[in-house]
């Protein structure tokens, strides 16, 4: 058997498995971006800011987040009015702003 072999295989195995662990965690987050992005271009007052709770764990206890992405909907008050675990759909959010802008 060759060990060095093996180990190089396994080691090889462990960071391709590691990239593609990395890149499909951040598929959701990109897409997330993406979509809050553009909803916040379109309406006056509201504003699209990412956190990265890796950065900030602190907001990750503050506002109880267990998954990301999780997108939080604010007041102006930073009193949290929604939240929507996983990828957040288009539809979903700009519904939600429609109920709380005219609330």
């Amino acid at each position: 058997m060759n060990f060095i072999l093996i180990a190089v295989t396994l080691f090889g195995l462990t960071a391709l498995a590691t990239a593609v662990g990395v890149v499909w965690r951040r598929s959701p987050c990109r897409m997330t971006h993406s979509v809050l992005d553009e909803l916040a271009r379109q309406r006056d007052g509201v504003r699209h800011v990412d956190i990265d709770l890796g950065l900030r764990p602190e907001l990750a206890v503050r506002f109880r987040i267990v998954q990301t992405p999780t997108t939080l909907i604010l007041d102006r008050s930073g009193v949290v009015r929604s939240r929507i675990g996983s990828a957040a759909r288009r539809d979903v959010v700009s519904s939600e702003l429609d109920r709380l802008l005219v609330a």
